[in-house]
């Protein structure tokens, strides 16, 4: 969703965690990109609350945009989008390779996405171009830019889903007010810095490239998310 942006709002792009909720701003010059972070799932029940509850709960995390929430004016105003983490177990085919995206859906926390495709392609690149250039690519040069991106690929899905697991997931299990701990040895840090998975939920970002994908190999699902922007 969007909403329009004034001269004396701020100016960095935020983020406003509080009361269970998540709400994310990006600046675009003269507008808000707005993302509701909920848990997959959870977008009927936000709409049966009715859209004066979700205006007031933006305003309760950013109060200074109390004065434009009435620009969302209806449901069509927001737009709900799913989210994924998962890899194809295979990203390759006779005449195919799938990179990025199509390849490993990413998740949005830490904005690495696009880092990860502009590397698998540079990788594709520095492999395939010889052969290409002597006509005598073969399903090995492609099995060979999966294996050099794997990896790289593997530690950051494995971060996003702690992070989201350890960090984010707490945050939206409590409708409470978020209080300065007193010490760094709070509750949701020690979660996130040790013990047990949990199922993963919230974030914004979306898989792209599906068909192509399906047809290079099969999808190993890691985490689904969602949110309304």
């Amino acid at each position: 969703m969007r909403m329009s942006r004034h001269p004396q709002d701020p100016e960095q792009t935020g983020g406003f965690v509080n009361y269970g909720h998540m709400f994310v701003t990006l600046n675009r010059g003269d507008y808000w990109q707005c993302a509701f972070v909920i848990r997959k799932g959870g977008y009927d029940e936000v709409r049966s609350r009715g859209l004066d509850a979700f205006r007031a709960e933006i305003v309760r995390l950013a109060p200074y945009l109390a004065d434009r929430v009435q620009e969302l004016k209806d449901w069509d105003d927001i737009k709900l989008l799913t989210v994924e983490v998962d890899r194809l177990t295979r990203w390759w085919r006779p005449g195919l390779l799938c990179i990025g995206d199509a390849a490993h859906a990413m998740s949005p926390i830490g904005g690495v996405g696009v880092n990860l495709a502009v590397q698998d392609a540079v990788a594709a690149a520095n492999i395939l171009a010889a052969p290409l250039r002597e006509g005598r690519v073969t399903t090995s040069d492609l099995a060979a830019v999966q294996r050099r991106r794997t990896l790289p690929m593997k530690v950051i899905q494995a971060i996003q889903i702690g992070v989201q697991s350890r960090l984010i997931d707490p945050l939206l299990d409590s409708d409470k007010p978020i209080t300065a701990p007193g010490r760094c040895g709070c509750s949701t840090i020690s979660r996130f810095c040790g013990g047990s998975r949990r199922g993963s939920s919230a974030s914004v970002s979306a898989r792209a490239c599906a068909h192509s994908g399906a047809a290079a190999g099969a999808i190993v699902k890691r985490s689904r998310a969602a949110a309304t922007i």
